[in-house]
């Protein structure tokens, strides 16, 4: 396993047109900028009150018995959980058209996971560490601290980047301080008004309702809670820039802790909370203009926003209510129409929830979760609904969806097992 630094990429570029020109540098001179990963997703969090139907609930869910999907499955060798991370490669497997070589990891009190699952997040002894959770690379010792966690934060959220380059982290006391830290230098700023600084003295301090990274690493996506007739993106690029940002989120969507993805041409949004609950709204970059996508939840739930297309044309979505969990369906953000999570797929109009992720070219999507009746991973051909990967890895029960994340020719799986507060990783690497 090699992170993506020792794959010989270069480090982030500068956000330059972060959203063609639609950004507006934030003029707010107050101690207040507004007024939440993983779906919380792989590069996103949400601030505020854990919602039965949040990615990150630990309830337990219910859905519609998995499909058989394939016959041809390959079961690694299951790891078990211990107190300090460990590893169990599975060399040479493959199931479907590709061949795959899976390892495994597990951590307790792991936080977040890097995209290439290079790297996790761990809030331990009052500090929050990067530890690597494979053979040690960036750092001598495998851990590397970045920074103190106050005794009296209600909430700690990290996010690594996409790119694996960066991980943010929002702490909370009254109010929250964004940091950005680089991975690879180690070095630790704050979000200012006036970009970012290596002093914690100076960080701005604001009321955060959701918060997610830009598809390439180049930038961290903040909704603040609006104190106004309207909220905002805001947008902190890695560069040190000033803040960018986009008016005029309706003020029940800017103030409803909601799920966030990024995509290449604008930002999918999920409100949990208020008026707005259960309605899909869309932020487009380019025209700066947040619209109605549709309602897409049962008479008093919501839904799992799982994941968005690169291009922003599609979104996978699971409805829910309460503790119950629907199967996964595929949102048209164009016209607001609902399909099948993946077309022509056997068993496809009853797939259950699961983690979901589309590959860097939209041409494939994979996913994750309770299948055939185990934790599994499948990768779907978008348009022939073919496997190119059917994984089965154990039979463990999941609390929640897993989180999901491709990166290049990697996809990771970030899980918790019911009842278990463990928590752990799965690294598939491709081999097309």
């Amino acid at each position: 396993m090699k992170h993506t630094a020792d794959r010989g990429s270069s480090r982030v570029a500068a956000v330059g047109a972060l959203a063609a020109g639609a950004f507006l540098v934030v003029a707010a001179c107050s101690s207040t900028i507004g007024g939440s990963a993983s779906a919380v997703a792989p590069g996103s969090m949400r601030i505020g009150p854990t919602s039965s139907a949040s990615p990150t609930s630990s309830a337990p869910t219910s859905s519609p018995s998995a499909p058989t999907l394939s016959s041809s499955r390959v079961t690694p060798a299951p790891l078990s959980p211990s107190s300090s991370a460990t590893t169990s490669p599975s060399n040479g497997t493959q199931g479907g058209k590709w061949a795959t070589e899976v390892f495994t990891a597990g951590r307790e009190n792991l936080a977040a996971v890097s995209a290439d699952g290079f790297l996790g997040a761990v809030n331990t002894d009052g500090q929050m560490c990067i530890v690597e959770l494979f053979d040690p690379v960036l750092y001598p010792d495998g851990k590397f601290c970045a920074l103190p966690v106050p005794a009296d934060a209600s909430l700690v959220f990290p996010v690594f980047s996409p790119d694996a380059l960066h991980l943010a982290v929002v702490v909370v006391q009254a109010d929250a301080v964004l940091y950005l830290v680089d991975v690879v230098t180690q070095e630790v700023k704050v979000a200012t008004l006036q970009g970012l600084s290596a002093d914690p003295a100076a960080a701005e301090r604001f009321s955060v309702s959701s918060a997610v990274w830009d598809t390439a690493g180049d930038a961290f996506y903040v909704i603040p809670q609006p104190t106004g007739a309207s909220g905002e993106v805001v947008a902190w690029s890695v560069s040190g820039d000033a803040p960018k940002s986009i008016n005029g989120l309706p003020i029940t969507v800017a103030n409803s802790t909601p799920q966030l993805w990024a995509s290449e041409t604008g930002l999918a949004i999920a409100p949990n909370t208020g008026p707005s609950q259960g309605e899909l709204w869309y932020t487009d970059f380019n025209s700066a203009a947040t619209t109605l996508v549709g309602r897409y939840a049962p008479e008093g739930g919501t839904f799992l926003l799982q994941t968005i297309s690169p291009d922003g044309a599609e979104a996978l979505i699971c409805p829910a209510n309460g503790a119950t969990i629907g199967a996964l369906t595929r949102v048209v953000m164009a016209t607001g129409e609902t399909k099948p999570a993946v077309d022509s797929a056997p068993g496809a109009t009853g797939t259950p929830c699961t983690g979901a992720t589309f590959s860097a070219d939209g041409k494939y999507v994979a996913l994750a979760g309770a299948l055939d009746g185990g934790f599994g991973l499948i990768v779907y051909n978008i348009e022939t609904g073919d496997p190119e990967i059917d994984l089965n890895f154990d039979a463990a029960t999941l609390a929640a969806p897993p989180l999901v994340a491709w990166y290049e020719d990697v996809i990771t799986v970030h899980r918790v097992d019911a009842g278990a507060g463990y928590k752990q990783v799965t690294v598939v690497e491709l081999r097309r």
